[in-house]
């Protein structure tokens, strides 16, 4: 009796430690935040900045009419490089996407010395929390129906 309590004891600890490892190391809810955090930036563009709060600053009447004369009709649009410049990245500790070119972070964050105001793509801090804890959520509830004995 005393060997199959051991047994199950045994068992159980590396039940535990396998749902320890996938709770601590949640490589499959990084990607889904990857992914989630992308299609924000998507929809952000569709919707010419609305997911943010106060949304994308109005363009001047200047840049309008340059816009029209080639055929531009949206918000930091013009070829498409910039929003399809956005990638999902992920790892075993963090999530996220991002864009290398250089001029991203200029419309980001605004260069006022160049009269460009921020006109945010990304979630903001509070929305992407939100974003992550759903999903966060989400994929330990799935983890603990994996180990329904624990």
């Amino acid at each position: 009796m005393a060997r199959s309590n051991q047994q199950n004891l045994d068992a159980l600890l590396r039940r535990l430690e396998r749902f320890r490892s996938r709770v601590q190391r949640p490589l499959e809810a990084h990607r889904e935040i990857s992914v989630a955090y992308y299609q924000f930036v998507i929809r952000n563009f569709q919707l010419e900045g609305r997911l943010t709060p106060g949304g994308w600053k109005a363009l001047r009447p200047a840049t309008i009419k340059f816009k029209r004369k080639r055929g531009y009709l949206k918000k930091l649009v013009n070829t498409g490089q910039l929003k399809n410049s956005f990638v999902p990245f992920f790892n075993k500790d963090t999530a996220g996407v991002r864009s290398d070119l250089d001029y991203a972070a200029d419309h980001q964050f605004g260069v006022p010395e160049r009269n460009l105001p921020a006109r945010p793509m990304l979630p903001n801090q509070k929305q992407s929390a939100e974003i992550a804890i759903k999903i966060y959520r989400k994929y330990i509830d799935k983890q603990v129906r994996r180990f329904p004995s624990l």
